[in-house]
This record gives structure tokens, C-alpha cells and sequence, in this order.
């Protein structure tokens, strides 16, 4: 569960990382930023390394220790609620969802940008 809204009604940057074998939740790194960073957030798992992307057009990996989010691409228009789906031939794409002009119908290319991965 990345982000979104906390028992409170606040945007929330938390993290939580379900385990299927142990059937146990446990708290994850939480995404950089504040405010709303956290709201309306995609995610998706490309050769197991996960990627996320909110409403501050960030693009970012968790590490290979899972402790902590590193920021590999930027989207040209900001958006959430949206969609991210594998590109082909690498990368992402970034489908629809809103921006704070309103309802967005337009798909958008990133790139994943070289990282400490090897």
C-alpha cells in the first residue's frame, strides 16, 4: 500500500508491504516529500524492482533493500489517479488520470533514468 489517506483524512506518505507467507503487514520507507506528495499514487513492478509516481511528477524505484526511494524520472505533466504500465522496449508509461487543471486523456513515455543498480 503506498500513500494515500490516513484514518485521520490526511494524505499520508506511509508505506505498508503485505506478506503473503507470514499473512503479516509491515511499515515500509515512506515516499519523500510532504503535503501531498502521497495522494493519488501508481505503481508498478517491472523485473522485480517496483516504481511509483504521484501527483509531483517524480519517478521513483525502491531500492534493493527495500529501505528507502530513489528518484529515476520525471513525468512531463504531473498528474495522479493515473496508471503506470510497462513500455515497450523499457521504460513506462504514464496513462490519463488528473492534474490540477483537470481530467487528463493523454499517455506520456518516461524514461527510467540510470541508478546505482546493477
Amino acid at each position: 500500500v503506498i500513500g494515500g489517506i490516513n484514518e485521520k483524512g490526511k494524505v499520508s506518505t506511509q508505506t505498508n508491504v503485505f506478506d503473503p507467507q507470514s499473512n503479516t503487514w509491515s511499515k515500509g520507507p515512506k515516499l519523500p516529500g510532504s503535503g501531498i506528495a502521497g495522494f493519488g499514487v501508481s505503481a508498478w513492478s517491472i523485473d522485480g524492482d517496483l516504481y511509483a509516481c504521484g501527483v509531483r511528477g517524480k519517478l521513483l524505484r525502491l531500492n534493493d533493500e527495500g529501505s528507502a526511494w530513489e528518484d529515476v524520472g520525471r513525468v512531463e505533466t504531473p498528474r495522479f489517479f493515473h496508471q503506470l504500465v510497462p513500455a515497450p522496449h523499457g521504460g513506462l508509461m504514464v496513462v490519463g488520470g488528473a492534474s490540477e487543471d483537470g481530467h487528463l486523456a493523454t499517455i506520456e513515455r518516461v524514461e527510467i533514468e540510470n541508478t546505482t543498480k546493477n
